[in-house]
């Protein structure tokens, strides 16, 4: 059976061994978090600029066929 010191000591030794391999790891990740969030900054742009197209593609139509717009209830997707 190991003593307290022992254990102490070999906790030291663990810890010495594996930071340098977990500070990599954590490297690693946060990059690739970060090409994630700029993937989805990108695509939320896109679809942004979509919706906008098409709300303004929707806006022209009724207003072409003398339509009045529909209305949607919060936390609904059916229209009123």
């Amino acid at each position: 059976m190991f003593t307290d010191d022992q254990l102490n000591q070999l906790r030291q030794v663990i810890r010495e061994e594996t930071k340098p391999l977990i500070q990599e790891e954590l490297k690693s990740i946060k990059k690739s978090l970060q090409q994630i969030k700029k993937t989805q900054d990108a695509l939320l742009d896109m679809l942004d600029l979509e919706q906008a197209r098409q709300s303004k593609k929707i806006q022209r139509l009724e207003k072409h066929l003398d339509l009045k717009p529909l209305e949607f209830v919060p936390g609904s997707a059916q229209p009123v």
